[in-house]
């Protein structure tokens, strides 16, 4: 988690502090007097009884599915999940997440209990109601691993981890978890190389430290003296991590070249993590805060339990967006609610005047109430602002029709084909119960409001700490470290340790070219090491994945199981070869 990636980076801050990562406050929205004409309804998507009554027959359909499953009615659960998909449509949307992940739950119930049949089944559902889901390839692997069949188990398990980068909020995550695994891998090789150099230079520090102040203090109390100069940062809050940083320090005097590098870029390291985490969590914050939820299902047609109730944060944070307002209004045209959905339109053409999507949108309006000469004046203010706009075109021909203009209408319709000839063709052989096309104008905003959110969010922010003060960490470890150079006993490197078993010399990463004072080769052995470690633990550094099933056993978590135990045999056979001479 990031809370444990920062517990990390303390390891090497040398500014005190925290991280203050900024928390999406709620925040008064703004009034607008003429919010009014949208009768009290901008905060929120009102359902009829109509739209209830759609939303309704999805749960009941699923609750029939449900039933014909567990009674092994392969036949009529398959057509039951044609009909949710088919009701699906009607409200304008594709998938349906919650009822797949409810699909998955039973299949691996079903495969623990050895009914096969009933598994595939539930998977099959699950494939239909939202295709590509990672979560119904980790299923089929349970189905697998019951089946015995290791491989194939295998091989669906990595076919989900691939599916991540298909699904746009796994995919913002995943490689932000990827951002966050490349840090702590470096930040605990970082750590593990201050120790090799502490281990090197620590006895004889720690002796000449002593010596230093055993004439001023009575015998036996230098010692004591002596062991608290080198660990009084336990004494302090996340006392482990400011102690490996303060022996970076200490230790810069006593190494070599290549060793005073690596600190450096250590400490660069440590200067730049806190931002970089900072600003992660602040998005990732965003990507998961119910008003972005929302209009990423809106955009990928999911229909999930909280969609409305998610749209309504969106409208209390952004009730005088007209944006977020022509989102409301895709969304009463998709629930077939035509007046709010009219309403909302109409207010945003108020502001904007030339918003195509709109004028389409209440031009339908009036084509559905069959009063067509409103509905050809709309699409003909649609055309003056977006002159080649198919569907301006293509509503306009079917309103001609309507009203017996047939030239007019071959005119509008030749319009559409030289606007987008394929899309027209398809149109027609659908041959939609509307006849006219409509445009989620508001969705097709969503650039536009996310925008807007984050600035929203940022509001909140005031107040918290800076995460910029870590800049300053390299300068200050520096400027400490050559004061050191004047103030530090000298003796110090002539007293080094040195490990005489060839096995720790060789088990060790960067422990034989610690000794050798190469402090890159060290620090990328370590490097290697740590970076094997994450892989074993993909998955489970960074932010959860909000996916309903564990993917276990993965290529990853093999790649660093293999590359461990590869790079142990490999110093084992170095170790017994130095040995044997």
């Amino acid at each position: 988690m990031a809370s444990n990636l920062r517990q990390l980076a303390l390891v090497l801050l040398l500014i005190g502090g925290g991280f203050g990562v900024a928390g999406a406050q709620e925040v008064p929205a703004p009034t607008d007097p003429s919010l009014a004409s949208l009768g009290g309804q901008t905060m929120e998507v009102v359902l009829d009884r109509s739209a209830s009554r759609s939303l309704l027959h999805l749960q009941e359909g699923w609750i029939q599915w449900m039933s014909f499953f567990y009674q092994d009615r392969g036949e009529d659960a398959e057509r039951q999940v044609e009909e949710l998909m088919a009701s699906l449509e009607s409200v304008g949307m594709e998938r349906l997440p919650e009822l797949a992940l409810g699909a998955v739950a039973r299949g691996v119930e079903a495969a623990h209990q050895g009914n096969f049949e009933r598994a595939e089944l539930a998977f099959a559902a699950a494939e239909r109601l939202d295709p590509g889901r990672p979560e119904t390839s980790f299923g089929r692997a349970v189905l697998a691993e019951e089946r015995g069949q290791t491989l194939t188990s295998f091989r669906l398990r990595n076919q989900g981890l691939s599916r991540v980068f298909d699904n746009n909020d796994y995919r913002n995550l995943w490689f932000k978890n990827l951002v966050q695994v490349l840090l702590t891998a470096a930040l605990l090789a970082s750590a593990a190389f201050v120790l090799l150099l502490m281990a090197r230079f620590g006895g004889g520090l720690f002796a000449a430290l002593a010596r230093a102040l055993s004439p001023p203090l009575p015998a036996g109390l230098h010692w004591l003296a002596a062991t608290a100069l080198l660990l009084w940062p336990l004494a302090v809050p996340a006392g482990l991590a400011w102690l490996l940083l303060y022996w970076s320090v200490l230790i810069w005097r006593y190494s070599s070249v290549s060793q005073r590098f690596v600190l450096g870029l250590i400490w660069t390291l440590a200067a730049v993590t806190p931002i970089l985490i900072h600003y992660q969590e602040r998005s990732v914050e965003l990507q998961l805060a119910p008003p972005v939820r929302a209009m990423n299902a809106l955009a990928e047609g999911r229909l999930y339990g909280g969609l409305f109730s998610d749209l309504g944060v969106l409208g209390s944070l952004l009730p005088t967006s007209p944006a977020v307002q022509q989102v409301f209004g895709d969304v009463h045209r998709m629930l077939g609610q035509l007046e709010r959905s009219r309403d909302r339109y109409g207010w945003v053409l108020d502001r904007e005047p030339e918003n195509v999507a709109a004028l389409v949108g209440v031009g339908n309006y009036y084509f559905r109430k069959e009063n067509y000469g409103r509905a050809i004046e709309h699409y003909k203010r649609a055309i003056e602002g977006e002159i080649e706009n198919a569907a301006a075109h293509f509503n306009l021909s079917q309103a001609y029709s309507e009203s017996y203009l047939f030239d007019d209408h071959r005119r509008a319709l030749t319009a559409a084909r030289t606007a987008d000839d394929q899309q027209v063709g398809r149109w027609i052989s659908e041959g939609d119960i509307d006849r006219v096309v409509s445009i989620n104008g508001g969705v097709e905003r969503r650039s536009e409001i996310l925008a807007l959110l984050e600035e929203r969010f940022s509001e909140g922010t005031a107040g918290t700490v800076n995460p910029y003060w870590s800049l300053a960490t390299p300068f200050v470890a520096l400027a400490l470290a050559l004061a050191f150079v004047r103030l530090g006993p000298r003796e110090v490197a002539a007293a080094e340790s040195r490990v005489d078993s060839p096995w720790l010399r060789m088990l060790v990463p960067g422990l034989r070219s610690t000794e050798n004072g190469n402090g890159f080769l060290a620090f990328g052995s370590l490097l290697l090491v740590a970076g094997l470690l994450q892989l074993l633990m993909i998955g489970r550094i960074g932010y959860e994945l909000p996916w309903g099933l564990d993917p276990a056993l993965t290529l990853p978590s093999m790649v660093g199981l293999l590359g461990l135990l590869g790079l142990l045999a490999v110093r084992g056979w170095r170790a017994l070869r130095m040995g044997a001479r």
